[in-house]
């Protein structure tokens, strides 16, 4: 066993552990620094050579690399794919809506723009009707859609990610009415459903006796419950959630849940792009919960996040006229609480 010393000339000893005597060689500094020039030197062309044997250039995107990997196919696929179109809906909230400008968001939205950092794709999201945006993948107009349950009739023009959201499907009734605790309450009862969605199926197949009125969008479906023009809704409970306490619908409350699996929400990209469903599927499993959480919690507090982060925009016409009108007098409903009242003894 040798060690190696340096001394003062810049030389080199070999100083043996078991035998003394050996007789010390040396390097030139400058000898060294050749072989070491060499040395790397070798290794920039090695890894030249396995790129021009079919190893991946650099890629764009930002993928982790900790759970999720891609294989060459899939990184070619993203070589050769810079922009995609992906559809979500454009009235279910908090789930994907479109915003007061026009703009989809919500959380599929936010999910689909960290895809968009993790692989480096960028995404034109375009919001529509459920039935619209399943056709258009259906068509292969469109690389994919949001918030579609996997089912076997699908599975011919659709491939599945995992799911990245699963929520319970619920019953929701007026508070001065009837008390619906399953679907069997339901029977002889006018239910609204969305048009297009699975529910409208699945209430057909095992409840035929419950009968079915169908609405554009699940706003529709929980106003006409609320104006009595169907006796309950049975949807997503979060959508139903935020709907009934945007559009402050104080008549309407949760009550039974449906006895059919949860929903499932998962990605539903066109059948001749299985590459595309299998990085979304190393997307959501590269997903760090902690950013899956930050979406969701935004989402539960989006009124009164967005309250606090959109000023009031008001036009100059509109500034004058407030200062001009510093006293506004406003006309209430003495018997309509808990909107309105003229209750002297409420403040």
């Amino acid at each position: 066993m040798y060690i190696l010393t340096r001394s003062k000339s810049y030389r080199y000893e070999h100083i043996s552990m078991r035998a003394a005597h050996l007789r010390p060689c040396s390097l030139s500094r400058y000898t060294t620094a050749f072989f070491l020039a060499c040395f790397f030197t070798l290794i920039n062309i090695a890894t030249v050579c396995a790129t021009e044997e079919g190893q991946a250039p650099p890629a764009r995107h930002n993928i982790s690399k900790g759970s999720a990997y891609l294989t060459q196919e899939e990184q070619h696929w993203l070589a050769t794919h810079d922009k995609l179109t992906v559809r979500t809906m454009s009235s279910w909230p908090p789930m994907n809506f479109t915003s007061p400008h026009g703009e989809p968001v919500g959380i599929g939205v936010d999910i689909l723009r960290l895809f968009e950092k993790w692989s480096g794709i960028t995404l034109q999201i375009e919001a529509g009707p459920f039935s619209d945006n399943l056709e258009a993948v259906k068509n292969r107009k469109v690389a994919a859609l949001m918030d579609v349950t996997p089912k076997p009739a699908r599975e011919k023009y659709l491939h599945f990610t995992r799911p990245y959201l699963t929520i319970p499907h619920v019953i929701i009734g007026r508070i001065d009415g009837p008390y619906y605790h399953s679907e069997k309450d339901l029977a002889g009862k006018t239910v609204a459903l969305e048009e297009g969605f699975y529910n409208i199926l699945y209430f057909q197949k095992n409840h035929p006796e419950v009968r079915i009125t169908k609405y554009p969008d699940t706003k529709a479906c929980l106003l006409a419950v609320a104006k009595k023009s169907a006796d309950a809704y049975a949807g997503n409970q979060a959508v139903a959630n935020f709907i009934i306490a945007q559009q402050v619908l104080a008549n309407l409350q949760v009550q039974g849940t449906l006895k059919k699996p949860v929903s499932t929400l998962s990605i539903g990209v066109r059948k001749d792009w299985p590459v595309l469903a299998a990085l979304f599927d190393k997307f959501l499993m590269d997903l760090p919960v902690v950013e899956k959480q930050k979406v969701l919690r935004h989402w539960v507090h989006y009124e009164q996040s967005e309250m606090r982060k959109s000023p009031l925009r008001l036009t100059e016409q509109e500034k004058t006229w407030l200062e001009t009108h510093k006293i506004i007098q406003v006309g209430v409903h003495p018997f309509w609480a808990p909107l309105e009242t003229g209750a002297a003894d409420l403040p």
